[in-house]
């Protein structure tokens, strides 16, 4: 057959073109999937057929493609890069322009071009320009996006993790925070500490003392229950029996405690009540001290009277303003 492209003319025979549409008879292994896999023999066709569907080649390749997801894809992509490339060298070798003499020549030119072609890359180096050879390679870059894309999710897949896995990570992710808990909630504990030490030395009020123990003590429990996370220890049923039982101990030794500093601060309370009843007194007696004070002192300075002998009795006699009040 005669063939003008290009300002070029070349020959392909007959046989050639067919020969690139026989090429497409491929699709007949296919069926093998329907007698020669796992996954339509005659115990997956009663589990199909339990479940209501047939086990045809259809449900092998999607099996197949979860079950070997990268040998299938990868198995599928020489098969199309082959087939592919020798089409587009059946059609490509008779054209032989100056300009691009011997580029279908070797079949790994082929190969080459089918490559950057199903990836999208694209150089250029090598490109068809046969109408019959063109079309194969639109073939290749629809065929290519859809492998390319199919690998994508096998990765995507293969990289998720499962049940186990995502709790091992979760856990690891949960030790890691608990770490870095564990280490500001120390920090607390010695603060307290020290501050629970020096109150004691400094004889401090014991309601005070009592407040810092029991902060002590509830994040001291905090860090033993967070620390048991971080080691991984599990705890047993006698474990969790001492630790509540220790737990019972320690509320009624803080109870007994409390129940101490009841009376005591009972007795400052009374104490402080007394106080405060002489203190009111005192200030009434010296709120009319200052009032006779100042009788008197208004009354020498308008003369009522000359000398003071006795300030109980003369401030009787005036009030504020210096006037006689009693003779």
């Amino acid at each position: 057959l005669q063939n003008r492209q290009l300002g070029n003319h070349f020959e392909m025979s007959f046989n050639a073109y067919i020969s690139v549409i026989m090429i497409g008879r491929l699709y007949i292994s296919f069926r093998l999937f329907d007698h020669f896999t796992y996954w339509t023999d005659d115990r997956a066709v009663r589990v199909c057929k339990f479940n209501g569907f047939q086990a045809d080649p259809k449900f092998a390749i999607k099996a197949y493609l979860k079950y070997r997801s990268f040998i299938v894809l990868s198995t599928g992509l020489v098969i199309s890069i082959i087939v592919f490339g020798i089409a587009t060298r059946v059609y490509e070798r008779p054209l032989s322009a100056d300009w691009r003499r011997h580029q279908f020549e070797f079949i790994w030119n082929s190969f080459w071009c089918m490559i950057v072609t199903m990836t999208t890359i694209g150089y250029g180096d090598i490109f068809p320009v046969t109408h019959f050879g063109r079309l194969v390679v639109i073939g290749v870059c629809i065929w290519g996006v859809f492998l390319l894309s199919l690998i994508v999710v096998a990765l995507n897949n293969n990289t998720q993790l499962n049940d186990k896995e995502n709790k091992v990570y979760e856990d690891m992710i949960i030790q890691s925070n608990v770490k870095s808990q564990l280490r500001d909630e120390a920090a607390k504990m010695i603060q307290l500490y020290v501050r629970l030490t020096l109150l004691r030395r400094a004889n401090a009020p014991p309601i005070e003392r009592f407040r810092v123990k029991i902060d002590y003590i509830n994040i001291w429990n905090t860090f033993k229950r967070k620390r048991r996370i971080v080691t991984y220890q599990v705890e047993s049923v006698s474990d969790i029996l001492h630790d509540l039982h220790q737990g019972v101990n320690n509320d009624v030794k803080q109870f007994i405690e409390l129940l101490d500093v009841g009376p005591r601060l009972h007795d400052d309370m009374s104490q402080l009540i007394h106080l405060q009843e002489r203190f009111r007194h005192d200030l009434k007696s010296m709120t009319d001290h200052t009032k006779k004070l100042f009788s008197l002192m208004t009354a020498v300075n308008k003369g009522t009277i000359g000398k003071v002998e006795n300030l109980e009795d003369n401030a009787l006699q005036y009030d504020l303003d210096g006037n006689l009040v009693k003779e």
